[in-house]
């Protein structure tokens, strides 16, 4: 379309945050634009590199360096609001569920106690399967139950689960309920004696929707296509008052959004696909239903929080005002080769990852491009627990002085307050006690 002239080009493009060789895809789409008479600028930011010193930490473990460098963070947000800081995480895929709790613990303790947490100041770039995602995981849990019976796990999980409307009303009666169901029920009950012992224990609400649900569910048909599939999950999600419990905050909106997205894609795959589709089971839509929310990557939406925690491609090429730098150490720069078993040898020769040179060159470029991002750089690596211990990667040398900064203990993610000892009260007001000896106590 470019190279036919049927779309409007600008006389003038700037390019920035290309640091790296781009995509052929993207190469072709350059390409095709030059021929067009379009003048493409490139600007690297790898050129800006301002710091001449870098202080290298360290570190006892992965979780003692995230810890540091979140503090760090937090150091800087406090002494300046207005700043944007990085965090670089070249494995962010690997250690995505410790950078979140990390994140979490130093950044907003309350939240990680439980409490009402405020808009976080940090933002991953990575995300997770949706269908690890709670409000998702507790959707497929129910489309997965047994219309005859549940198990004693089953059913815990579906009182706890805060997205069933009266959670607000009956939270306490539902704790309290299985509590009864764990001290004197079988471990297998049907749906009916549930309901109603639900109904004893003030648990109306939820045995009201869980009797509508109960209903539908089995009136759900054996085989059917996907379009119908998905008409009839919306019908049991709605019959057991989902998402009719406490109010949805922003990330659970997005991730919901994303949700009926997957339930539309199950409605094109059927429009694709009619003949193997249009007789499906329910334990195969279902299956074909979770895969779908496990392949999709869901993040919430970035509303400019001043803390972002980034993998090397999505920081390359960015300007932030402070950043710090992880797993500096010699086994990550360079990466070890990486080649595809099905593929030829000599077909991947012109892939960079695919030989020991290429991942040389290719780490000294993201190097220098890192230097680059912000003004105020800090790094870090990972001693571990390993005989032989990392050092920081050579590659750094050539580039800047690095001085060294040794932490020999774990930083605490939350800082331990030391709990009093509990005193002796003395209570003048209450009643003498004629007896020298009491008996009781507690089991």
């Amino acid at each position: 379309q470019i190279s036919a002239g049927h779309v409007d080009l600008p006389s003038k493009i700037t390019l920035k945050g290309f640091d790296l060789e781009p995509a052929p895809i993207i190469r072709d789409i350059l390409e095709a634009m030059r021929h067009q008479g379009v003048q493409i600028e490139q600007r690297s930011t790898a050129d800006t590199q301002s710091i001449k010193t870098l202080s290298v930490h360290a570190c006892v473990h992965v979780s003692d360096e995230l810890t540091r460098a979140a503090k760090w963070a937090r150091q800087q947000i406090e002494a300046d609001s207005s700043k944007r800081v990085a965090i670089v995480v070249p494995s962010l895929d690997k250690v995505l569920a410790l950078a979140e709790k990390t994140m979490r613990a130093v950044l907003d303790p309350e939240g990680m106690c439980l409490a009402h947490s405020s808009n976080p100041l940090w933002h991953i770039s990575l995300g997770q399967p949706l269908a690890q995602h709670p409000m998702i995981a507790d959707i497929l849990h129910i489309l997965s139950l047994d219309p005859k019976r549940v198990n004693q796990p089953d059913l815990h999980r579906l009182l706890r689960s805060p997205w069933l409307c009266g959670w607000s009303d009956e939270r306490r009666k539902r704790f309290r309920f299985i509590l009864y169901l764990t001290d004197r029920q079988p471990y297998w009950l049907d749906w009916s004696s549930i309901i109603k012992k639900a109904e004893h224990y003030g648990c109306t609400q939820w045995a009201k929707y869980l009797k509508a649900w109960h209903k539908i569910r089995l009136k759900s048909p054996k085989l059917s296509g996907a379009t119908s599939w998905s008409e009839q999950y919306q019908k049991e999600l709605s019959a057991i008052g989902f998402g009719f419990g406490r109010p949805l905050d922003r990330i659970e909106h997005q991730a919901l959004r994303s949700w009926h997205r997957v339930l539309e894609g199950l409605g094109e795959i059927n429009a694709s696909e009619e003949t193997s589709m249009n007789s499906m089971s329910r334990g195969k839509i279902s299956q074909q239903l979770r895969v779908m929310a496990q392949e999709v990557i869901f993040r919430e939406q970035d509303l400019g929080a001043p803390i972002s925690v980034l993998g090397v491609r999505e920081a390359l090429g960015s300007q932030f005002d402070a950043a710090w730098l992880t797993q500096m150490d010699q086994e990550t720069w360079p990466a070890p080769p990486r080649r595809d078993p099905f593929i030829p040898i000599p077909l991947q020769s012109g892939i960079p990852t695919s030989t020991a040179q290429g991942c040389l060159e290719l780490a000294k470029e993201q190097l220098k491009s890192l230097l680059a991002i912000a003004p105020s750089l800090e790094a870090s690596y990972a001693l571990g627990e390993e005989e032989i211990k990392p050092s920081p990667t050579p590659l750094l040398v050539s580039l800047v002085s690095i001085k060294h900064h040794a932490q020999p203990e774990m930083a605490h993610a939350m800082e331990p307050h030391p709990a009093g000892l509990q005193g002796v009260m003395s209570d003048t007001q209450a009643p003498h006690l004629d007896q020298k000896h009491t008996r009781g106590g507690v089991r």
